[in-house]
């Protein structure tokens, strides 16, 4: 995707920043939202429940 094609001197330009990709931080959210543990989460990927 890309940027912002117009372009104003008096503004701030916003610093464009790609989603994530899919299944990128599916660890992160285990573990910091739902309290998940490593094994958990290797079980799940076992499992085919998360990628």
């Amino acid at each position: 995707m890309t940027g912002n094609p117009i372009k104003m001197s008096a503004s701030n330009e916003e610093k464009f920043t790609p989603p994530p990709l899919l299944g990128q931080q599916t660890d992160a959210i285990l573990r910091e939202l739902l309290g998940k543990s490593d094994s958990d989460i290797q079980a799940l990927r076992d499992a085919g429940t998360v990628a």
